[in-house]
């Protein structure tokens, strides 16, 4: 008697693991840490105090490089009035909080530094800037982790922020500074990588996006500070844009957080399928 034996099964792919968001983040820190060692002191140039526009207005000077900072107090203060509907758990919020406290504070003390542009001065316009920058570093990593020791994180990237801040103006090296300032375009930047392979998430992934484009045009436009005040026949300098600018990129990062569901953003459990 013949019997048919059943064809040969291929065995089920496995699917693919993502690598873990921390572990992008912690190499992304430990190169830009490496990094920051490895090139020389880059002192302070006291041609940046040197703005294009230096108009008065209603009594005040650098008129348009003080009240420009207002964006980034509207933007902060709408983020406080909406943080109600964030609902990716209280370690993201702890970050967008400080986030948004920061924009508030970035007002006080840009506006105070291009009063009277100083070294001095521009420690208060800093400082803050630190505080907003490491805060959303911690929320995007905290939104796509399961962080075991989360305010030990937290603690330290503020805390480091603050030395790299203080270390900079008195030592005149600001190689630890740029540090505090390119981490949260990258790990943006790999955010939106991660985001846009989940279908439902990819305008979050657009969002942020946006706001690493919109950065890096008010960086440019800071370059461009001469340039743009004389094409504009000395109506806005480009300083007076990069503020505007900023505060726009912070916006498009609110909106993410905003919008940003948890079971998007969370990283799904082994095996498990995402749409």
């Amino acid at each position: 008697m013949n019997s048919t034996l059943p064809p040969p099964t291929s065995p089920t792919p496995t699917p693919a693991r993502a690598l873990p968001f921390e572990r992008i983040a912690y190499a992304l820190i430990a190169i830009l840490t490496a990094g920051a060692f490895s090139f020389p002191p880059v002192p302070q140039a006291q041609s940046y105090h040197l703005f294009a526009d230096a108009h008065a207005l209603w009594g005040i000077p650098n008129a348009l490089n003080v009240l420009s900072n207002a964006a980034f107090l509207a933007v902060g203060l709408y983020g406080l009035l909406r943080r109600p509907r964030f609902a990716l758990g209280r370690d993201v919020l702890l970050g967008l909080v400080t986030f948004l406290v920061g924009l508030v504070l970035i007002c006080a003390g840009s506006a105070y530094y291009h009063w009277a542009p100083s070294d001095e001065a521009l420690l208060w316009d800093r400082l803050p800037m630190s505080l907003a920058f490491l805060g959303v570093s911690f929320s995007l990593i905290a939104a796509q982790s399961r962080l075991r020791a989360p305010f030990v994180l937290f603690v330290t990237l503020e805390a480091a922020g603050v030395a790299a801040t203080l270390y900079g103006h008195l030592a005149q090296d600001l190689r630890f500074y740029a540090m505090c300032q390119a981490l949260p375009l990258l790990l943006a930047l790999a955010s939106a990588a991660r985001l846009w392979s989940v279908a439902a998430a990819r305008p979050r992934a657009r969002d942020l996006l946006l706001g690493f484009g919109a950065y890096g045009l008010a960086k440019a436009a800071e370059h461009f500070d001469r340039a743009l005040y004389a094409l504009t026949a000395e109506g806005v300098s480009g300083h007076t844009l990069k503020h505007l600018l900023a505060a726009v990129g912070a916006f498009f990062v609110l909106r993410c957080f905003l919008y940003l569901k948890p079971a998007d953003a969370q990283p799904a459990p082994q095996g498990a399928a995402r749409a």
